[in-house]
């Protein structure tokens, strides 16, 4: 399987912790398991203490999973490759998952988005395409996904 990884570049990482995707954040939260009992793989953190996991074993087919401060998680994402689009792609993600109804007004790209994009070689779908995806990839949060920490077991996004 070909996996995705992310560049290793200063100012690519400092692009992405604008759009809260910090890869200087990335920590284990303490006892932080998800039912299934697959490995988690810390990848990113948010300025609200939010943490971005990867679940499962490298090399295999890995959904993103984010894991909010205010004790709610979820997969975002079919692979790292997709957290990344939506989160450079639909910055307003996280409205999108507050109100069933909320469709975000179409946004012009920023250049942070566009530079972002270029170092990443990649091309950010529409973001119809991105709600859709966060959508889905929210419904295949099933009992398997369940994220707990020292602090407890976390409601679904």
């Amino acid at each position: 399987m070909n996996t995705w990884v992310l560049p290793d570049d200063v100012r690519l990482s400092e692009l992405l912790a604008f759009f809260e995707f910090d890869v200087t954040r990335a920590k284990a939260e303490l006892g932080a398991s998800i039912e299934s009992g697959l490995p988690l793989e810390p990848v990113a953190g948010d300025f609200s203490g939010g943490q971005y996991y990867l679940c499962g074993d490298a090399g295999s087919g890995r959904p993103v999973l984010y894991a909010s401060s205010e004790g709610q998680a979820g997969l975002i994402a079919n692979n790292l490759r997709e957290a990344v689009e939506l989160v450079v792609g639909l910055p307003c993600w996280h409205d999108c998952l507050t109100f069933a109804d909320f469709e975000p007004k179409p946004l012009t790209r920023t250049s942070h988005q566009d530079e972002a994009a270029q170092l990443l070689a990649l091309k950010l779908p529409a973001q119809e395409v991105l709600l859709a995806r966060l959508r889905a990839a929210v419904l295949r949060s099933t009992s398997g996904y369940v994220f707990r920490d020292e602090t407890g077991e976390y409601e679904g996004l």
